[in-house]
């Protein structure tokens, strides 16, 4: 049986193992790109309260816990195709203030069960069962992979007797680009560096053509992706993308519609002299 002591909040994150120390994001993972909008809510109520974990508790008795900490508008589920719940051994675990969102953390790590939002439940499965979603996202480094051409001045001095003078320079071949990074030295530098990310099988890619990183990963991996580019100063972005201003709670900024009676006092427009109407008068008897 295994055992996990009583540790403050504060000190989990520091304590714990490295599986561990990756983004709460990374916790609750899903099997399709459309139920990210769905697990993100499950999320936010997962990291929303703090609960008291204690005694030995089995997959199903966490999952009973968990779901009451939500207040019932969770379920927890254990889903496997060849390990039975009754195989996993029950867990000493003695927690006090911690979210639901820490508790599946450290259950992911020492049950190795992967919380996968499923069906519109939370289904801890085995991490050889999950298949996460993984979809191409491209990353524009035109800017920064563009060369840097090298235009050298004429040599001044003083021509010998009977030696022509010839001030024309060529252009030399770039040898360095505005990064200091080629296209192809960023593939290598984020698999490298993106630790985050697997890049083992046929469903994960990374190439570049043409000074644009073609990248299909999992969540985590672009995630990955992402830090690894921050961390050697690249700013990427996706082409012809307008980013739209986020407000500090980030949702998108809105333009702001003008309040009622705002134009008051504004010059009208010149519509013109207004068009005079024909009158006819009756016919005299």
């Amino acid at each position: 049986m295994r055992t996990l002591t009583s540790l403050p909040p504060c000190l989990i994150a520091l304590l714990t193992p490295p599986g561990l120390a990756q983004a709460i994001e990374d916790v609750v993972v899903v099997e399709r790109r459309e139920d990210i909008a769905a697990r993100n809510a499950a999320r936010d109520l997962l990291g929303a309260t703090t609960i008291t974990v204690r005694g030995p508790l089995t997959v199903r008795d966490l999952g009973r816990v968990l779901a009451q900490a939500c207040g019932g508008r969770l379920n927890f589920v254990f889903v496997g195709r060849v390990t039975k719940a009754a195989d996993v051994p029950p867990l000493e675990i003695d927690l006090v203030r911690a979210t639901p969102m820490q508790v599946l953390a450290l259950v992911r790590d020492h049950w190795k069960l992967q919380p996968v939002w499923r069906a519109g439940m939370v289904c801890l499965v085995p991490e050889d069962e999950v298949e996460e979603a993984t979809w191409l996202q491209v990353y524009d480094v035109r800017a920064e992979t563009m060369p840097l051409r090298d235009f050298p001045g004429p040599v001044l001095r003083l021509p010998a007797p009977g030696e022509e003078t010839d001030v024309t320079t060529g252009e030399e071949e770039p040898r360095t680009t505005v990064s200091g990074f080629t296209a192809d030295q960023l593939v290598a530098l984020v698999r490298e560096h993106a630790t985050d990310a697997n890049w083992e099988g046929d469903r994960v890619s990374i190439s570049a053509q043409g000074g644009i990183l073609a990248v299909r990963q999992t969540e985590r991996g672009h995630r990955a992706v992402r830090r690894a580019l921050a961390a050697l100063g690249i700013a990427a972005a996706a082409p012809g993308r307008v980013r739209t201003p986020q407000r500090p709670d980030g949702r998108e900024r809105t333009p702001a519609r003008p309040a009622p009676g705002a134009d008051r006092g504004r010059p009208q427009k010149d519509r013109g002299a207004p068009r005079a109407r024909r009158v006819t008068s009756p016919e005299a008897p």
